[in-house]
């Protein structure tokens, strides 16, 4: 799985959770729900990885700049919609997916889990390894 569309999100999410048999237990517009609030998180930890290149060149203008937005995605045709990001972060975002919806889930057993995939997405967004 390459991670390159939101439908590969959602099926990577899905085998994450354990739930690849219909009827799910988590609807696909909560895991791209999720998605989209991993995008948000990137734009607050790292908004550099939202520039797509732009900081590489010096500008000397203000009105140059664009402001930083999140790529927002929908739940029809997920496989039409590509999901902007560097290699090395695409799995972290798959944790904050299935970490987040499972944050949401009725089932006292799964905080922790749960919480332990969304502090592996912040751990690897933001850590620098020698």
């Amino acid at each position: 799985m390459g991670l390159d569309t939101a439908a590969d999100y959602v099926a990577g999410a899905r085998n994450l959770l354990q739930d690849r048999v219909e009827p799910h237990r988590f609807g696909t517009d909560q895991l791209v729900e999720a998605l989209n609030y991993a995008f948000g998180e990137i734009a607050r930890m790292r908004p550099d990885m939202l520039l797509e290149g732009r900081y590489t060149v010096r500008l000397r203008r203000r009105e140059l700049f664009e402001p930083l937005s999140a790529p927002r995605f929908h739940a029809d045709d997920l496989s039409a919609q590509a999901v902007p990001l560097p290699l090395q972060y695409r799995l972290a975002v798959l944790y904050f997916v299935a970490g987040y919806v499972q944050l949401y889930d009725d089932e006292q057993t799964q905080d922790e889990r749960a919480s332990a995939l969304v502090a592996k997405f912040e751990q690897q967004l933001t850590a620098v390894k020698a």
